[in-house]
């Protein structure tokens, strides 16, 4: 296949050679299991079947799941294989939570074919995604759970290697709105709608305001908001800026935020939730 699924557009026959994502022809799965620290909608009674995909289309320094996003790990699947994983999820979860899954986004599609789940489908995004490519999956994903990292086109170069990440992030999460409408909760677990990510960073605050002010200003009304304060340094010794865990002062500024631009659908992490003990042992 010549790969033009995520916003790298790397154009490589990714059977022949790798593409910047990591990923070649196979779908590689590095950890699979039943996830309780999603946010209460998502993790719900008996948790989300989380499946953690190899490889990653964006590369953050301080990627907490550096295991498995900067090299090629875990499992091999076909298609019809990963449909065989979504049935058993679907019968002992809550959900079906794909994890930075985009790079396998044709052969997730192939799997559907196999299986059709009865309870949602999350997709679980750094937000860097093409508009094509959240259209494609529209038939089969319910919940959409894209992260918006930045605003700051500088600041996404620097941590993320991606300048235009803002431009793709904000299209994306736009479609995704339009493709799903307003978030619909039934007893307690989300069934449909999108989830809009934030983790704040040390050092950083003034992009954090800046992501609420696009949420308050284009997505608040349809969108629910989920701010994580659990960000942990980790290996970023040569960015000294973010070799830390954020500030309370930090913290209790991106709050007021939130009451100032009355964004009040959603969720916010408690600040003593900056621990290792949320990331899975991969």
């Amino acid at each position: 296949m010549t790969c033009r699924l995520c916003p790298n557009l790397c154009g490589v026959d990714r059977d022949k050679s790798y593409g910047l994502c990591l990923a070649d022809g196979d779908i590689h799965v590095s950890y699979h299991g039943i996830h309780e620290w999603e946010e209460p909608v998502i993790s719900g009674g008996r948790g989300s079947g989380a499946i953690f995909f190899s490889g990653c289309t964006m590369r953050c320094v301080f990627c907490q799941n550096a295991k498995i996003s900067r090299k090629v790990t875990g499992k091999a699947y076909s298609p019809k294989e990963l449909a065989a994983l979504f049935e058993y999820y679907d019968s002992v979860s809550d959900n079906i939570n794909l994890v930075s899954a985009t790079q396998y986004a044709d052969g997730i599609i192939k799997a559907f074919s196999y299986y059709t789940p009865k309870n949602p489908v999350v997709w679980n995004t750094s937000g860097f995604e093409t508009v094509e490519t959240v259209r494609a999956l529209a038939p089969y994903v319910n919940v959409w759970l894209p992260d918006l990292k930045y605003v700051d086109s500088a600041l996404s170069r620097r941590l993320s290697g991606k300048s235009d990440y803002f431009k793709y992030a904000f299209d994306a999460i736009s479609e995704m709105i339009r493709l799903s409408g307003k978030v619909k909760i039934e007893n307690g677990l989300i069934k449909s709608g999108v989830i809009v990510r934030h983790l704040i960073l040390p050092s950083h605050i003034d992009n954090t305001l800046a992501v609420l002010k696009v949420f308050s200003d284009n997505f608040k009304d349809s969108a629910f908001l989920s701010l994580m304060a659990q960000y942990v340094p980790i290996n970023v010794e040569s960015f000294p800026d973010i070799n830390r865990r954020i500030t309370p002062l930090e913290y209790k500024r991106a709050l007021n935020a939130l009451s100032e631009l009355n964004i009040e659908n959603g969720f916010v992490q408690d600040l003593d939730s900056a621990t290792t003990a949320y990331i899975p042992d991969f």
